[in-house]
């Protein structure tokens, strides 16, 4: 029997995705049973980097995940 996985994939421009809330999207995720997300950091320069990392710390830390960072 093969195992399908959800994976939703999560494009983050400017600190949101698809100009929504990146936090309450991967809650929506995974809530709903997501087996993992995907995040693609679609930044042009260093500072939308920055955006996209402090996101990416703050979805982590709403998900509970393990380890968390602080600015």
């Amino acid at each position: 029997m093969k195992i399908k996985h959800l994976v939703p994939v999560m494009p983050v421009r400017n600190g949101k995705v698809n100009g929504q809330d990146g936090v309450k999207l991967a809650g929506f995720y995974s809530d709903n049973g997501a087996d993992a997300i995907l995040v693609f950091d679609l930044s042009d320069s260093d500072e939308e980097h920055e955006k996209n990392i402090l996101l990416l710390k703050e979805m982590a830390c709403s998900l509970s995940v393990s380890k968390c960072w602080s600015k």
